[in-house]
């Protein structure tokens, strides 16, 4: 009996320190997976569904997008000029519920349709300010582009 309430207690410990290991890193790197995800496929849908939804997007031309069909409208016009992918550079936490995280942007360009591809970084970096979702998830409630992207 004793045995099972220890195992138990460790379970209980394991469980309670996952729900504390949302660091800024780890939560920055799987923000990049998925949004790494959704461009490879490119899944607008799967793109929308990584914003809050109020989100404002800064785009690189200066205007802002802050209604669902006009960050479609920018990810549509951007996703017909190649193929992209997002790096993390850096994350910090800003609040219990808010992480900021810095990427790159890069086109990815490929010999041929079996290659892996080769990663062209841009001059400007983008940044996501992610917000802890009621279901746990994070998504970007603001996004801003910094320099330029392919035109």
């Amino acid at each position: 009996m004793k045995r099972l309430q220890i195992s138990s207690l460790f379970v209980a410990l394991a469980v309670a320190g996952s729900v504390h290991a949302d660091t800024a890193q780890s939560v920055a790197a799987m923000s990049a997976a998925r949004w790494n995800t959704a461009l490879s496929h490119r899944r607008l849908d799967e793109i929308l569904a990584l914003y809050t939804g109020d989100a404002m997007l800064l785009r690189p031309d200066g205007e802002v997008s802050r209604s669902p069909a006009q960050i479609r409208a920018f990810w549509q016009g951007l996703m017909k000029q190649g193929e992209f992918a997002v790096d993390v550079v850096g994350a910090h936490s800003e609040k219990d519920d808010t992480i900021v995280v810095t990427t790159t942007f890069s086109e990815i360009k490929r010999i041929d349709t079996s290659s892996a591809g080769i990663r062209y970084q841009y001059d400007g970096v983008l940044y996501n300010v992610l917000q802890r979702q009621p279901d746990g998830s994070w998504k970007a409630r603001i996004q801003r582009w910094s320099g330029p992207v392919k035109s």
